[in-house]
């Protein structure tokens, strides 16, 4: 099985075993709108209804035309942080099924665009088998 052990550019451990719907939490920031609004500077709700994101953003493994894209279980404000936001997301089967991907980003649509509102810069993975 693959482990991720870790984005590069930051090196943290422990090694983490990746299977098929493994939940992993990304945080961010910058990713925008979210509803309810929050207040700059205010600490996000702790209790629903919590501050999503708006549009819901899209979470991409892999790049190139062996992008998989999936969509977040949450992403918003971190509870009880200010400015913070957390992306949770689910990892499909046909990631582990096949190379892992050598980085993740998250992009968020504009619905009156046909262009992303917002695009992360990808973050490098590092893997072991």
């Amino acid at each position: 099985a693959w482990e991720l052990i870790g984005l590069r550019q930051f090196g943290f451990a422990p090694a983490i075993s990746v299977t098929a719907w493994l939940v992993l939490t990304v945080y961010a920031i910058g990713l925008g709108t979210t509803s309810p609004t929050v207040g700059t500077g205010a600490p996000a709700p702790s209790a629903e209804p919590l501050a999503r994101v708006t549009p819901t953003p899209e979470v991409i493994f892999g790049s190139g035309l062996g992008r998989i894209f999936t969509v977040p279980l949450f992403a918003g404000l971190t509870p009880g942080f200010a400015g913070l936001y957390q992306v949770n997301v689910t990892v499909p089967a046909r990631v582990v099924a096949l190379m892992p991907p050598a980085e993740a980003s998250v992009t968020v649509p504009d619905p009156a665009l046909s262009v992303p509102r917002f695009d992360s810069t990808p973050v490098p993975l590092a893997w072991r088998m």
